[in-house]
């Protein structure tokens, strides 16, 4: 019964698995937020389940590929990469700030790109913006990779932990069958005794069967014998 509902266990877990692995989506929203020159339009990405950490430290990597100048403003909690290399969205250098930010289980990121005298926006920049949205879904990409690693790490170590516990049902279970096959080995030699007890009672009723005849005709006997001694007597 225990070995039982581990399996459904098991099957329920996979199943459940399979749910818990997110496919890649992309999305991307314009709003206008604040930061250390002010505020102005910016692009927003959100992961529903994701640490600031994670988004900080592959946007560190990611920002290197671009060439520019990259620090951060601890105060501001802001991203500021001088001169940036985006040819897609922009000739000459881009300036780009960002910030991330924790928001509950998830977070988010908010980016910047200075164009030199203007924030981008696909309202006023329609030809340059789906490079930013090109930008933005490759970091988002490296950030799902990143993401699925770290759930490889955690479902690897409960996959771990649950042979541990399997291989402890499995030692327990042949703990049983060994105490099952002893059992059954005494069950085997007490029935044999009991049959060779029931031999020698059926031996021992036939012994004594035959005594009651002996015994009976010693009787018989005894009372002609007695019968012959008074018939004696008479004469």
């Amino acid at each position: 019964m225990k070995n039982l509902l581990l399996i459904v266990t098991l099957l329920a877990f996979q199943t459940g698995l399979l749910a818990q692995v997110p496919e890649f989506t992309f999305k991307v929203t314009e709003e206008t937020r604040s930061m250390s020159k002010g505020s102005a339009n910016a692009l927003v990405v959100s992961w529903p389940k994701a640490s600031a950490k994670t988004i900080a430290k592959n946007w560190k990597s990611y920002a290197k590929k671009y060439k520019g100048k990259l620090s951060y403003d601890r105060k501001q909690g802001e991203y500021f990469l001088d001169n940036a290399e985006l040819k897609e969205m922009s000739e000459n250098m881009v300036d780009v700030r960002a910030k991330i930010n924790q928001k509950g289980d998830g977070a988010e990121l908010v980016v910047w790109f200075n164009l030199g005298v203007t924030y981008l926006s696909s309202k006023d920049h329609p030809e340059r913006y789906p490079a930013a949205e090109k930008f933005l879904r490759q970091f988002d990409l490296m950030v799902y990779a990143e993401l699925m690693k770290e759930q490889l790490k955690i479902e690897e170590k409960k996959l771990k932990i649950m042979n541990k516990e399997l291989k402890k049902i499995e030692r327990a279970q042949k703990k049983e069958e060994r105490r099952i096959e002893k059992e059954k080995k005494a069950i085997e030699k007490a029935q044999k005794s009991i049959d060779e007890s029931q031999k020698v009672i059926e031996e021992q009723n036939e012994a004594k069967e035959k005594q009651a005849s002996e015994m009976e005709y010693q009787n018989q006997l005894i009372d002609k014998i007695n019968a012959k001694i008074k018939e004696a007597k008479k004469k």
